[in-house]
């Protein structure tokens, strides 16, 4: 390992699961992100070396915080995010080519990449010619030969897994699916099928989940799994259901029909009719505000029986339902605590169970338009809740301001009461902090245009050009941000909605309040991590350097602002009814108040006539 990178693990906390422990790998998954060498011998060291348990979970959690963090920067339009994703999958096959990755490597990284929701390098699966490359227990999986022996070996395997697992399907799912990307490509429909047969009712649910897998080889192999397990009567009537809830969620119509043939053929046999799960009982479901990038995570809290759990979704607008997973409670009081501790972070409203069934709905046309299948948890949460009835519903920005707008009456109103209501879009931030936190851009297109701008004008003009290509995601992340606070009986849905149809309809940018605010977001998100790459020497220090006094750092632009001409302070200040002397004697009483050098008033002074000169961006 590199001194480079252990200098990088010797500062997280022993417990990685500590409430500080994020920020820390946070940074240094973002500096690595930034150092291609850290980031080869971290990807060395989790492929080709044996570390102890400490070590490997170390290098396995910053590895997966930076594909996670490129990941996120690809998907936000970044093309640093999937070059760095690129660079680590090219490595990775020279890695392979060469012969240097373990199979326990191999493992480890198909885990790093399935966990931060990436698709898994080709370069992973292993050779034909790697007999000894997988074992379970005492027998082989691989044939001397080469060629897998899918037979006595996987099956005890399976076996393993499910006393490892406890049973837990969605635990047994995650676990077979990392294990996926390093089986031979030639193999890989043949280990589906064996998985999906194996005589354990939990393996059934497994053909449910893998008809959504990015692989083809892995959604046919679910299919054939499940023919066999129809064909030896061993599909249940409980399977059955799930598999009609979900059949109009397959954006791949291959695999559809065939669901389609496999249902006919269980009414053909007598196969279904079970009675519907009864529905939970939900005690609370909590919803996000949906973010700048069209983010929006759910939690729904719910007893079955004696049983509770938790059902967790996330949203993105163009991936769809992007995560969902059920979370099981050891008890009432552990629910509780799992919801104070998410409303710690996040802010989010309590809302009816359909209002989130009706984003799921959203969430899964936006997915299928998209080509992005649903998350394969999604189905246990469907089936925990009794949604039995959850279909895709056509997610453009008037269908879903028609849920709460039947109607039509926003559409309906006077120019005059529109331009209210979009008017007030002005007061958004102050009554949601999200708004402030992430409703900006910082896209390639974005900052390119403020980087090559050479003049205010040019920057404005720029940046309007930019945000309007983005119209249609913005008229979206509005319209569902306006269905949330309808749910919620927020008062100012209407305004969200009318937003969004505006910007739907083409109303200028310039007259749209919010998008003056989230230009100036942009703007800000630009400046800050402009001066945020400028490093200090020493480079150990991680947190972006503040800069209190003395001279800017080697190298980093500085604005040199004209002189000021006589009487221009008084002509920028005539508008607002000000003199020279109220900004003279306020800058005075603020370095006073703050305890701040009274000598240094002229730089204040300057700084606000530059200020006064630039005006708002428009």
């Amino acid at each position: 390992m590199s001194p480079a990178l252990s200098s990088l693990l010797s500062t997280m906390p022993m417990n990685l699961r500590s409430p500080s422990a994020g920020r820390v790998v946070q940074k240094i998954a973002q500096r690595i992100l930034t150092d291609e060498h850290t980031a080869i011998c971290l990807l060395e060291a989790m492929g080709t070396e044996n570390q102890d348990e400490l070590t490997d979970e170390q290098l396995a959690t910053v590895l997966i915080s930076a594909l996670d963090e490129a990941r996120m920067a690809r998907e936000n339009g970044r093309s640093a995010g999937g070059a760095f994703i690129d660079m680590m999958e090219h490595r990775l096959a020279s890695l392979d080519a060469s012969g240097l990755l373990h199979q326990s490597g191999r493992l480890r990284l198909s885990s790093c990449w399935r966990r931060a929701g990436l698709v898994a390098p080709v370069a992973l699966a292993i050779s034909p010619d790697m007999p000894e490359a997988f074992e379970a227990g005492d027998a082989d999986v691989f044939a001397v030969d080469g060629l897998p022996d899918l037979g006595t070996g996987l099956h005890k395997l399976f076996d393993q897994l499910s006393q490892t697992t406890d049973g837990h399907v969605q635990v047994l799912r995650e676990s077979l699916s990392e294990i996926l990307p390093t089986i031979p490509d030639d193999a890989r429909r043949d280990f589906v099928r064996l998985a999906v047969n194996h005589p354990k009712e939990a393996h059934e649910e497994l053909g449910c989940a893998w008809t959504f897998d990015p692989d083809e080889d892995v959604r046919q192999g679910a299919v054939d799994g499940l023919f066999d397990r129809i064909a030896v009567g061993r599909l249940s009537p409980s399977l059955i259901a799930r598999l009609a809830l979900m059949r109009s969620w397959i954006g791949d119509k291959n695999i559809r029909d065939r669901v389609d043939d496999l249902l006919r053929e269980a009414k053909k046999l007598g196969i279904g009719g079970a009675q519907a799960k009864s529905a939970p009982k939900v005690h609370r479901v909590l919803a996000s505000m949906v973010d700048g990038s069209g983010a929006q995570s759910f939690t729904i809290a719910f007893q079955s029986g004696s049983a509770r759990r938790m059902g967790i979704v996330l949203l993105k607008q163009g991936f769809g339902v992007k995560d969902a997973y059920v979370v099981p409670c050891s008890s009432a009081t552990e629910q509780k605590r799992l919801i104070e501790m998410l409303l710690s972070e996040v802010d989010a409203w309590d809302v009816p169970l359909d209002y989130a069934k009706q984003a799921f709905a959203i969430g899964l046309e936006d997915g299928l338009r998209s080509g992005h299948p649903p998350a394969a948890g999604l189905v246990d949460v469907a089936h925990e809740l009794a949604l039995t009835d959850l279909r895709p519903f056509p997610s453009t920005v008037a269908d879903i301001v028609g849920v709460m707008d039947p109607d039509g009456d926003i559409a309906k109103l006077s120019p005059q009461a529109k331009g209210r209501l979009i008017n007030a879009s002005e007061d958004w931030e102050a009554h949601y902090p999200m708004i402030m936190e992430s409703w900006y851009e910082d896209s390639d297109a974005i900052t390119e245009a403020i980087a090559s701008a050479t003049t205010p004008t040019v920057l404005k003009r720029a940046l309007w050009k930019a945000l309007d290509d983005r119209r249609e995601h913005w008229a979206h992340v509005i319209a569902r941000s306006a269905l949330l606070l309808h749910a919620a009986q927020e008062p100012e849905a209407k305004e969200f909605a009318a937003v969004a149809l505006a910007l739907i309809d083409g109303r200028p940018l310039k007259k749209i309040p919010v998008m003056e605010m989230i230009a100036e977001f942009s703007f800000e998100v630009w400046q800050d991590e402009y001066l945020a790459g400028f490093d200090s020497a020493a480079g150990s220090d991680m947190a972006p350097f503040e800069i209190v006094s003395g001279p800017a750092p080697e190298g980093m632009p500085v604005h040199d602002p004209a002189p000021e001409e006589p009487g221009e302070l008084t002509r920028l200040l005539q508008p607002v009814g000000l003199t020279e002397w109220w900004v003279d004697g306020y800058m005075m009483g603020a370095c006073v108040a703050g305890h701040g050098d009274h000598r240094r008033w002229p730089v204040y002074r300057e700084v606000f006539r530059c200020h006064a000169r630039r005006g708002p961006i428009r």
